[in-house]
């Protein structure tokens, strides 16, 4: 019987039952075997501590978030699905055909060759509806009524996903790497060699030794997701 295996763009095959290990692992060591989001209520000291909070629940589904708004003067952040906003396969290139309304807004005149130009799959926005607002607290009564408080709280969420399925292996995402169990050792080989300093026409690239943690989180792969 064959078993389904996870790949990596630097080509590092996992098993399915060996993600699923490294996984539970790192919600053991890494979460404190707790996984869930937030309850209602719960207070946090700064926004990115609720946003680390979130990232590990992420994790753990299938999926990774990111930031993308803040407000500094509402006291608020908005944190979403990698997989949120619209689609962005259309461009445009200088010397490429565009489309014919396009065309015929920059020209004046019909060109019927021209075309839409698509890149396929490079575009990880789905319009996927999965988002969090985490607020800074007020103060609801006394002398600092309506003041913001030093807590903040996770104050709306959108927890429902679209367009797009869990993945199985939530190590493939960029924004979860840290997570991986040999991340720590990889940066730390990765930061000794930096300061090394080595005069580039000194150095010679060679494949780093077979199962180190470079080799097997692909540290400088081209992430897929």
């Amino acid at each position: 019987m064959e078993t389904k295996s996870s790949t990596s763009a630097s080509g590092w095959h996992r098993s399915a039952r060996e993600t699923e290990r490294l996984i539970q692992q790192v919600i053991a060591e890494r979460f404190g075997g707790d996984a869930s989001l937030s309850y209602d209520g719960e207070k946090f000291l700064d926004p990115e501590s609720a946003f680390q909070r979130l990232t590990q629940y992420a994790f753990a589904q299938g999926f990774a978030v990111v930031e993308i708004r803040r407000s500094e003067k509402e006291q608020r952040r908005t944190d979403a699905c990698v997989h949120h906003g619209k689609p962005k396969n259309e461009h445009k290139l200088a010397g490429e055909p565009v489309r014919k309304d396009v065309f015929e807004k920059l020209n004046g005149v019909d060109d019927e060759g021209t075309r839409l130009r698509q890149r396929q799959g490079m575009s990880r926005q789905h319009e996927c509806t999965f988002a969090v607002t985490v607020n800074r607290l007020k103060h609801r009564s006394g002398p600092l009524k309506g003041e913001h408080e030093a807590m903040w709280t996770f104050h709306q969420r959108k927890l429902n996903h679209c367009n797009h399925q869990p993945e199985s292996n939530p190590f493939l995402y960029r924004e979860n790497s840290a997570f991986h169990p040999g991340n720590a050792l990889a940066l730390e080989q990765a930061t000794r060699h930096r300061a090394a300093k080595t005069p580039y026409r000194n150095h010679r690239r060679q494949a780093p030794p077979e199962g180190s943690a470079i080799n097997k989180i692909g540290i400088l792969q081209p992430w897929i997701r």
